[in-house]
């Protein structure tokens, strides 16, 4: 159950960011970046949290905003839940499923309303590093998981899309009511069922977020590994024993086929100037980590993923070492 208290209303929004926090300094620089925006009189935050998170509601901070809610829920350990919340306390036609470590950079919600006015049902921003000083550990992390998002990268339209840094209509988002917390698990199939209803995925590289990568040697690997097993748990809901056991069994090849995909699409030749010696050793080291992730989750293994990668989804500036200001 949650509930929603409309605290701040200026004008009708055009973007909903939802914001699950479990209190307000954890998302502090995220308000910061969109207070900073071009236009943020068009956006309205929506914060899930827990009663005692100390949302600000009257803080000048707040003021620029079209609209401010707060969905209360009783906890956030699981992000996809929460954000299922957010989902149905906004008002504005176009949702963004925002991270607390994903910063909008200038004429970032101009960017997202811009695309969405051409057309595009779902926009994906480009992925910038926040942190890049933080050496090969970040560089690592950024290009395996956001090597297609680039800004570097054709803009154009894409065959998928990420539950979180991702903006999609609020109506398509509402359809899928029934499954939605579900299908805002990493590993779903969201992009498949948007499609279904007709949604077009563009991918807009003027649209940029700069994202917070873990770089602390453990929890670079507890990261890796609590992230192959939550993927691994997202699909055996819909598998049998079987598919289970012959992914496990294939586990191995993660490393190559993810390497090798990602080398491509990033135009290693040409990238590698760009970023520290070791970076693709590292990566190469990240793929195993998660593969053997993936593995244990396939045999029912691996614990309670979600509420690890939730502690280094929600406070990931605890797990960095330098983060740009």
């Amino acid at each position: 159950m949650s509930d929603c208290d409309n605290l701040a209303v200026a004008a009708s929004p055009r973007l909903s960011v939802i914001l699950v926090t479990d209190r307000y300094e954890t998302v502090r620089r995220m308000v910061e970046s969109l207070a900073a925006q071009t236009r943020p009189e068009e956006v309205e935050l929506v914060f899930v949290a827990p009663a005692n998170a100390g949302i600000p509601v009257d803080a000048a901070e707040l003021r620029p905003f079209a609209a401010v809610q707060v969905a209360e829920v009783d906890s956030v350990l699981r992000l996809a839940r929460a954000r299922a919340v957010g989902v149905r306390a906004a008002t504005a036609p176009l949702v963004y499923l925002a991270e607390t470590h994903a910063f909008p950079q200038p004429g970032f919600v101009e960017e997202v309303v811009l695309a969405h006015d051409l057309g595009w049902s779902a926009v994906v921003p480009a992925v910038g590093n926040a942190n890049p000083d933080d050496g090969a550990r970040s560089w690592s992390i950024l290009l395996l998981d956001y090597g297609d998002r680039l800004a570097t990268n054709p803009p154009g339209e894409r065959g998928k899309l990420g539950p979180h840094n991702t903006a999609v209509e609020r109506e398509l988002l509402v359809q899928l009511e029934g499954y939605l917390p579900a299908l805002l698990a990493p590993g779903s199939a969201l992009a498949d069922e948007l499609r279904k209803r007709g949604a077009k995925i563009g991918f807009h590289p003027a649209a940029l977020i700069d994202h917070v990568n873990v770089s602390k040697p453990v929890a670079w690997a507890g990261e890796r590994f609590a992230g192959g097993v939550l993927l691994a748990q997202a699909r055996v809901g819909r598998w049998g024993l079987g598919r289970r056991l012959l992914y496990a069994a294939g586990s191995p090849l993660i490393p190559f086929v993810w390497i090798s995909r990602t080398l491509r699409i990033v135009d290693w030749r040409n990238r590698r100037r760009e970023v520290p010696l070791l970076t693709l050793p590292l990566m190469l080291l990240g793929t195993v980590i998660w593969a053997v992730g993936e593995c244990a989750g396939y045999l029912g293994l691996g614990g309670d993923a979600e509420v690890r990668m939730t502690e280094y989804e929600m406070h990931k500036l605890r797990y960095a070492t330098r983060v740009n200001p």
